[in-house]
């Protein structure tokens, strides 16, 4: 059985790495979908958003 301390420690840095990850993926699908926006303007064309550029944008 490992200290309480470092165990709480170790769930607390694990939880910020998550939270950390997870709002870098959101970020950059932002960043994306400002992109495809300016993209799509610049071009007159709607894109529509597929699962297949959602999955791309997650592999990112």
């Amino acid at each position: 059985m490992p200290p309480l301390k470092a165990t709480i420690l170790r769930m607390r840095l694990l939880v910020l790495f998550l939270h950390l990850m997870l709002f870098w993926r959101y970020l950059s699908m932002q960043v994306h979908q400002e992109l495809g926006r300016s993209l799509s303007n610049s071009a007159k064309e709607k894109k529509t958003v597929t699962p297949k550029r959602i999955l791309y944008w997650l592999s990112m």
